[in-house]
């Protein structure tokens, strides 16, 4: 069985090869686009016919021919000319004859199309460069345009002759090649490349519909096919086009539309396709707030895109609703379910609500307790937003003064003192902070607000400092102050019965002039020491004794504030 089927593919072959070398040597089979039969001769000596003599061995005679891969090889008077497009196919050579109208090529077309234009065209040189020919082209009779053609008399340069023939209502073309110069002398050359084939195969394939959204840009498309590029092309209407001499112009319409492409190429043939563009309406994008766009300090609103889209915040989230809760810019686009868009924005404002709160200025005796006064003032906004205040926190100089209230917040730092005031009533915190002045270090101490916290922390706050000062101080001798960190006291610290010189330590709280002095037992001033005015601390002192004799004496120390006294024994 597989045998006679190889055997029946053997035959076919044959049959089909038959056919085509039959074809060729009668010059009826088209290829392609190409209908000429061996145009190029590199199938020999076949295809074409001619009133020439073939004599491929002495073409010094005129009104012969050959194929040719070198002519000086034909002939010596011949220039070294090579194949039009291949260095060593063949060409048709001739010796040109005297005889007039002597046909140098001729060939039957048949399969021509009807009503269509085709080209014909061939390419020629001499080789010899007297008297170069000029030609004559008839197809089906008739003398094509320009007639005659003059071949330049640059020897081996090739040169293409080119005639545009319609067929009208005819589908067989004979082509006739000839060469009116009869002259001896030169005129010789060589012929290749013969073509005849479809001029216009220009085709316009256009995408014949597309949809876009109205007010959005949509890419139309043509390729162009078969004709001979460049490739011009043309839009109608020109009305939302980019670029409407575009192969790929982006039409902006609001309407439907039908546009149609024209192209031509570079033999003028023209094409045409349509394009019809489908515009969607525009989807309505809007923003809806449960709270309005005024929110307040830590709270928040819930925005809202319309139903049945999907969605892209300027947040970056792609839920229908999002919670804004910051002053800003927020925009929305949705897409339908026709891919449309459309853009939105609603502008969140946070209400800007601010408190100023200012600590007064009292002047108190030592030993007074009193209120620190204390004044809020809030902004306009604070009507539309309520919050309450969970702790007020205050630092001032502890050494005068003394709070009255117990405050579990409570720490101290050197001379400062920081205290907390709990609570969510104003009135009831302000009422609570009261203070005893005492005799300490300052005359004067600043009262400050370290933080004020509301239950929103985005209440912006202004603080301006009170100040505490002590009144009815003595100022002779400059103000009298005591260091509460300080201590008094009075120390002999080293007595010898061989040393006359005895070492005392004592300490100050207060600063100020500090008198030293030994006084006997009825009370009388034997020695006294100006210390001048000393600051408040520890110091040591040296005394001599050698003036006194043995006994008991007491050793004085006056501050202003007070007067330490030690005993002194002196034994000799």
């Amino acid at each position: 069985m597989n045998r006679i089927k190889l055997f029946i593919f053997f035959i076919i072959i044959t049959i089909f090869f038959s056919e085509l070398l039959f074809s060729l040597e009668k010059g009826e089979y088209k290829l392609s686009n190409q209908m000429i039969v061996n145009g190029q001769f590199e199938n020999g000596n076949t295809g074409f016919y001619t009133d020439y003599i073939f004599s491929p061995s002495n073409m010094r005679l005129e009104g012969t021919y050959c194929l040719s891969q070198n002519p000086k090889k034909q002939y010596s008077r011949f220039d070294s000319c090579s194949d039009k497009t291949n260095q060593s196919g063949y060409m048709l050579l001739v010796n040109s004859s005297d005889i007039p109208d002597k046909i140098v090529w001729k060939q039957t077309v048949r399969g021509v199309e009807l009503n269509s234009v085709y080209l014909f065209s061939f390419w020629s040189a001499v080789v010899h460069p007297a008297n170069p020919p000029f030609f004559d082209v008839y197809i089906n009779g008739t003398l094509m345009q320009p007639s005659p053609f003059y071949l330049p008399e640059d020897v081996c340069k090739w040169t293409e002759i080119r005639y545009i023939w319609n067929s009208n209502n005819i589908d067989t073309a004979e082509i006739i090649i000839i060469n009116r110069n009869v002259r001896k002398s030169g005129n010789d050359f060589v012929i290749d490349d013969i073509s005849f084939s479809i001029y216009c195969s220009l085709t316009a394939s256009a995408e014949k519909y597309v949809s876009t959204c109205k007010g959005e840009a949509v890419r139309l498309n043509v390729t162009a096919s078969g004709g001979e590029p460049p490739f011009n092309y043309e839009w109608f209407p020109k009305t939302g086009l980019d670029n409407p001499y575009s192969p790929n112009p982006n039409a902006r319409v609001d309407l439907n539309t039908t546009y149609i492409v024209k192209i031509v190429d570079s033999k003028f043939c023209e094409a045409y396709d349509t394009v019809r563009v489908n515009v969607f309406p525009e989807p309505k994008a809007v923003i809806t707030s449960n709270k309005g766009f005024f929110i307040c300090p830590c709270d928040s609103a819930k925005l809202s895109g319309p139903p049945g889209m999907s969605y892209l915040w300027s947040t970056g989230e792609t839920n229908q609703s999002i919670y804004i809760n910051k002053t800003g810019n927020v925009a929305l686009r949705i897409v339908d379910k026709n891919g449309c868009t459309a853009d939105t924005s609603v502008f969140i404002e946070m209400l800007d609500v601010s408190s100023t709160i200012e600590l007064g200025t009292v002047e108190a005796e030592i030993g007074e307790t009193f209120n620190l006064p204390m004044s809020v003032k809030w902004s306009d906004t604070r009507v539309l937003c309520n919050f309450d205040i969970n702790s007020i926190g205050l630092v001032y100089n502890k050494s005068i003064l003394q709070p009255v209230s117990i405050f579990s917040n409570r720490r101290i730092e050197g001379d400062l003192e920081y205290i907390e005031l709990l609570g969510n009533n104003l009135e009831q915190l302000v009422k609570e902070l009261k203070f005893t002045a005492v005799l300490g270090k300052v005359e004067c101490t600043p009262v400050e607000i370290t933080h004020i916290l509301y239950d929103c922390y985005d209440i912006k706050v202004a603080t301006t400092k009170g100040q505490v000062c002590l009144k009815g101080l003595c100022k002779e001798g400059g103000t009298r102050l005591v260091n509460t960190d300080s201590r008094q006291f009075l120390i002999v610290n080293s007595q010898s019965n061989h040393d006359n010189n005895i070492r005392i330590n004592f300490g100050i709280i207060e600063k100020g002039s500090i008198e030293l002095g030994v006084y006997d037992y009825l009370g009388r001033k034997l020695m006294q020491y100006e210390l001048n005015e000393l600051q408040t601390g520890t110091y040591e002192y040296q005394i001599d004794t050698s003036l006194l004799g043995s006994g008991l004496y007491y050793l004085v120390l006056i501050t202003p504030t007070n007067i330490l006294t030690q005993p002194l024994i002196i034994a000799r």
